[in-house]
């Protein structure tokens, strides 16, 4: 695992490059689109931990390959007889891969709040679906306040 002090300028970089993302909103070339996404019926596991997430996020798009934005996500979680909630924050940058962004594998990496501050990774599919509807498996891995594996299998994007 990372030194305190590699992970720290880890993050820092990500912050860095994070905010830098966001505040360019306003200043694509491109017409930007903006997704809201919705995670549900996700399975979250960590450690002897099994539970289920739920969330949503928004993005706004840069570039064709890239997107920045941000959610907020419910998680419930068991370890044999005790049960803990939390909600998480979450900001970063979505990286699109294959063409059109509504049909695109995509691979977002940021920060996230749940009892400490840490990083997430996310790797999906959209499927299109027509009307500005995508389906939207992911697999995602989070470390804030303790490292979490979820698979949000019903997850689904829609396109403004």
């Amino acid at each position: 695992m990372f030194s305190c002090h590699v992970q720290s300028m880890f993050f820092k970089y990500l912050s860095l490059v994070t905010l830098t993302v966001l505040a360019s909103l306003g200043f694509s070339k491109f017409p930007q689109a903006s997704e809201l996404a919705i995670d549900s019926a996700g399975i979250a596991l960590g450690g002897k931990a099994t539970g289920f997430n739920l969330g949503s996020a928004y993005y706004k798009e840069l570039y064709p390959w890239l997107q920045a934005g941000g959610g907020l996500n419910y998680q419930s979680l068991k370890d044999d007889d005790q049960k803990a909630s939390h909600f998480r924050l979450k900001a970063g940058i979505q990286f699109n891969m294959d063409g059109a962004i509504p049909n695109a594998f995509f691979l977002e990496l940021g920060l996230a709040r749940r009892d400490k501050i840490g990083g997430y990774l996310q790797f999906g599919k959209r499927i299109d679906m027509g009307r500005g509807i995508s389906f939207r498996p992911n697999l995602e891995v989070i470390s804030a306040g303790g490292t979490m594996l979820a698979f949000n299998i019903l997850s689904v994007s829609w396109f403004f």
